[in-house]
């Protein structure tokens, strides 16, 4: 969104607009002024370029209708898979599915080989950080989310983790972004599916005195490293989920040195 505010010259053939969830509390005072920057994404298509959006989602909707391009809208309720084998695709939760219904509503249109999108369907395992699973000798089944930087972020990767029977333990934690920030509007949601969270970062505090008020067990743990020796010391064996919710900037250069550093402590 931030590069796109100063967009001028640069033109998508194919542009992909996935959903709209606040994000950026630092930088966009409400949702209206985030998706208006987002919204720049189509700025210099023209009627052969083609828009992809959610149908489900009716302020994205209203907006994608008014454009001159083309429109394919993608119906979260509804995924026409029946051209291809979805049934070995890896990376977990619903939001994967919805994330591969816009990738391959994409590739048809650039008429790729379909054996060749079967394979990329077979062999793909997620990106880095982004509920990715990691190998570890611990008892614990881990996941690096680290990419998560705002509430929808954390609660569709919790979702993920459903089904799976095992105890879900949730390390939340970050920067301040002074917007959004808390976390009382969610603890139902988290109430019903986090059996303790383990706080890290800047906003520890915060977060500590507002989970005060639910009634999820939590630590004060303020880095990784203390995340670790808790786990160790209560012979964890459920489901570890690294989703913070909050950007990484108080502790980490980036999300990236954030995963990273999860990775080390936590894998093999």
């Amino acid at each position: 969104s931030f590069q796109l505010e100063s967009l001028e010259t640069f033109k998508l053939d194919i542009a992909v607009f996935l959903n709209l969830y606040q994000n950026h509390g630092e930088r966009y005072q409400n949702i209206q002024d985030y998706a208006k920057a987002k919204f720049h994404l189509t700025d210099n298509m023209t009627e052969k370029d083609l828009l992809i959006y959610p149908k489900q989602m009716d302020y994205v909707t209203e907006w994608a209708l008014k454009q001159k391009c083309r429109k394919i809208p993608i119906d979260f309720d509804r995924f026409d898979f029946d051209q291809y084998d979805v049934s070995t695709f890896r990376p977990p939760g619903m939001h994967n599915k919805i994330n591969l219904s816009f990738a391959l509503q994409a590739l048809q249109e650039l008429n790729l080989d379909r054996s060749l999108v079967q394979k990329a369907i077979n062999e793909f395992r997620g990106v880095h950080f982004r509920i990715e699973y990691i190998q570890t000798k611990l008892a614990m089944e881990i996941f690096n989310d680290a990419k998560s930087t705002n509430w929808d972020a954390t609660l569709t990767a919790v979702k993920a983790m459903e089904k799976k029977g095992r105890n879900l333990y949730l390390i939340l934690g970050g920067k301040k972004r002074g917007h959004g920030d808390s976390i009382r509007p969610y603890l139902n949601q988290f109430t019903s599916s986090v059996d303790k969270i383990l706080l890290i970062g800047e906003m520890q505090e915060e977060l500590a005195s507002e989970l005060q008020d639910g009634n999820i067990p939590y630590v004060k743990c303020a880095t990784l490293e203390n995340v670790k020796k808790v786990l160790i010391s209560e012979t964890f064996n459920g489901i570890l989920l690294f989703s913070p919710a909050f950007p990484s900037f108080d502790q980490f250069k980036n999300y990236v040195e954030r995963g990273e550093r999860f990775t080390q402590l936590f894998a093999d």
